[in-house]
């Protein structure tokens, strides 16, 4: 008896354990979208994203510059060069357009005579604090616009296990399947001694 109690309590964590599926539990992205609108020849521009700490703890994070007037080469020229800072640390280079253009920045948004430039930086979520200043320094010689700047820090997705309800009641009715099957048996087990 106790042995055909123990395989049927083995089916039944072995059914619920197989049947669990992950669901991600909700989590706040935490985005800020700044307009910028500042124009540098040669020098820097600077402006600071601010974070509230919704986003806990944080799996990643980027920073989305849009940018306006960061030629490619051409011209007899290499192309300009625009490094980013972003809280003290080095990202990298804006993305240029691919190719020399005499247009210059259009000042507020968009320009009417050549596309702007989208750069996206992955950032060490270490660097994420509540005040991060952001720094291009404009290649001398040549003129940007920064636009727009959004920084997004995404949290880490908590996995949880979820039993289908169906799993449930199929375990219940077998239980009860058992003590009917066994209440027509000649056993003690469901009387008293």
């Amino acid at each position: 008896m106790k042995l055909t109690m123990g395989i049927l309590v083995t089916i039944f964590v072995a059914g619920m354990l197989l049947s669990m599926r992950p669901v991600a539990a909700p989590g706040v992205t935490y985005t800020q979208a700044l307009d910028v609108y500042l124009v540098s020849t040669g020098g820097t521009i600077s402006w600071s994203h601010t974070y509230d700490g919704s986003a806990d703890p944080i799996a990643t994070a980027t920073l989305t510059i849009v940018a306006d007037d960061v030629d490619g080469p051409g011209n007899g020229m290499d192309g300009e060069q625009d490094n980013v800072y972003f809280n003290g640390h080095l990202l990298g280079l804006l993305n240029d357009i691919g190719y020399y253009t005499n247009w210059g920045v259009s000042p507020g948004p968009g320009n009417p005579n050549q596309p702007l430039t989208t750069t996206t930086f992955n950032l060490d979520p270490s660097w994420i604090s509540p005040s991060m200043p952001t720094v291009v320094e404009v290649e001398t010689g040549w003129e940007v616009e920064i636009e727009t700047s959004t920084l997004t820090v995404f949290p880490i997705v908590q996995v949880i296990p979820e039993v289908p309800l169906g799993t449930i009641m199929s375990a219940v009715a077998m239980i009860f399947a058992f003590v009917a099957y066994m209440g027509t048996k000649n056993t003690h087990i469901f009387r008293r001694p």
